[in-house]
């Protein structure tokens, strides 16, 4: 990879610099410095800003032609690089320079002033068009619903659509002067839509429904109907039964390398008030942990001479080893289900 001798200065972060503020008030910025000692910061500020733009235009250079360009002194050389370099970039040619006029025309190259412009399309005259009436026409307004204005008209597709589902009067007609015929007709109660029931089933059904006005006492809807009032929603309860019913099983939510002080693991579900068991290297059986809430530290003894210090944060997901001491680790964690 080719590679440029012309490095930027001071770049990195709280590099000793003027700020620019600082910078561009400094007196010196305009005389020069012309006796007297310079800070540091002050001529870093004037080394830095002088090498990025020639480290730019050097890694311009190398990144063209993909040979190295050493620091040697040889402006000749560089100079030559540079306007290949610039002419490789533009493909040998710059573009042409559109010519100003001041009047339109039917030039595809040339342009016109933006003032040109603005006289043009102040020059030009729109005709006066009226809203149209019944007698005169003009502007329609068109309206995307179906109304009762005067002055505003649905388009033809609105309109065919809203009359889509209506029946003409041919076809009206044509329904009302049908007769009903009797095996049409039905005394039972269905689903059949080809179907009319009767007068005597319609009666019949009708007198077993409720008369008007009839309802229950606030006494009687008491005794029915659970009464009105603040309960407990099910996600709530589900929450909690969660929490409170026995374990009926554990689940493994980490199997890996042995847990030591800073490791942390995150699981997809809330750790928190459930019973943590923690496996040790040694197989010696489970240990049981459990951790009401987040940051609280909680120790557990995974031998005689082996413990933990174990926190829960990130809401219960993230299980964080805080500390731990002994020979004795875990490499397995299980929750409880």
């Amino acid at each position: 990879m080719a590679k440029s001798d012309f490095l930027p200065f001071g770049i990195s972060e709280g590099a000793n610099v003027l700020s620019n503020q600082e910078y561009e008030s400094l007196v010196a910025r305009h005389n020069g410095f012309t006796s007297g000692v310079a800070k540091s910061k002050e001529l870093n500020k004037v080394w830095r800003q002088s090498s990025v733009f020639t480290a730019i235009l050097a890694q311009f250079i190398v990144d063209t032609d993909g040979e190295d360009l050493p620091d040697d002194g040889n402006l000749p050389a560089v100079k030559v690089r540079l306007v290949s370099a610039l002419k490789e970039a533009f493909r040998g040619e710059m573009p042409a320079v559109p010519k100003t006029v001041q009047t339109t025309g039917e030039s595809t190259k040339d342009v016109m002033s933006q003032k040109a412009v603005t006289d043009a399309i102040n020059n030009i005259k729109i005709p006066e068009v009226s809203d149209a009436t019944n007698g005169r026409k003009g502007v329609v307004q068109l309206d995307d619903t179906i109304s009762d204005s005067d002055t505003k008209v649905p388009p033809s597709k609105l309109i065919k659509a809203a009359l889509a589902d209506k029946p003409s009067t041919a076809s009206m007609t044509l329904e009302l002067n049908k007769k009903v015929n009797k095996s049409d007709v039905s005394d039972q109660l269905g689903n059949d839509k080809s179907k009319v029931p009767s007068l005597d089933l319609l009666t019949t059904e009708l007198g077993k429904k409720a008369a008007a006005g009839s309802s229950y006492s606030k006494a009687e809807s008491d005794n029915k109907y659970q009464p009105k009032g603040n309960y407990a929603l099910k996600s709530d309860l589900d929450a909690y039964q969660k929490k409170t019913l026995l374990v009926s099983g554990i689940k493994q939510i980490y199997n890996g390398t042995a847990l030591n002080k800073g490791s942390s693991f995150t699981v997809n579900e809330d750790l928190r008030g459930r019973m943590l068991y923690l496996q040790n290297s040694m197989d010696r059986g489970f240990t049981p942990i459990v951790i009401p809430q987040d940051n609280m530290t909680i120790s557990s003894v995974v031998t005689s001479d082996s413990w933990y210090e174990i926190r829960l944060t990130n809401n219960g997901r993230t299980f964080n080893v805080a500390s731990r001491n002994g020979g004795v680790m875990a490499t397995m964690v299980f929750v409880s289900v």
